[in-house]
Order: C-alpha cells, then structure tokens, then sequence
C-alpha cells in the first residue's frame, strides 16, 4: 500500500516530466481532478476504485477509519459495499466478520 506523501511526490515527478496533469491522469485511467487534489492539496479520494488503482488503502463504509487489516465495524457480509466485496474477491482479502 502507498501511502499519501510518496505518491504525492510520485505524482509530482510525473507532472514534472510529463508537463501536464490530464497526461498523468491518463496514465492511471482516472479524472484529472482527483490527480491534481491528491498531489497539491493532499486530499484523499473516497471512491474505493479509485483508491485501489492509486495503490491507497481502502477506508472503513461506516466509521471512514484506513483499513490495514480487518474490519471491526461490519456485522454482516451484507453491510460491505460492493467495490470493497469485489476489491476482497480480486485480492484474495480475508477478514473477519
């Protein structure tokens, strides 16, 4: 998992040598703006997809705590939003309930 000021430095480098945000949000498939506020302003996106293609941790759907292990909130495998069932599923995540 990345953390926020290694990539913030990441993005910057590619901005530097890239000379443009769109081309780097290009080469991660997302939309500039969460490039841009994530590199000058260091705000986190809330998307799991997103986060997930950034390298980022996922964050808790009910108390928005970063997951770096198991999640203590969810009662049920119902209460997990799909994203983060899918991300689980692809990864081979498993937690407990």
């Amino acid at each position: 998992m990345t953390n926020i000021p290694n990539l913030q430095k990441s993005l910057n480098r590619r901005h530097r040598k890239l000379k443009s945000w769109r081309l780097v949000a290009k080469e991660y498939g997302i939309n500039v703006g969460y490039i841009y506020r994530l590199a000058k302003q260091g705000i986190e996106p809330e998307n799991p997809s997103i986060r997930q293609i950034l390298g980022l941790p996922l964050k808790c759907p009910h108390c928005q705590h970063r997951l770096e292990g198991q999640i203590k909130h969810v009662k049920s495998l119902w209460d997990y939003p799909v994203n983060l069932l899918k991300y689980m599923v692809i990864n081979r995540e498993e937690w407990k309930l």
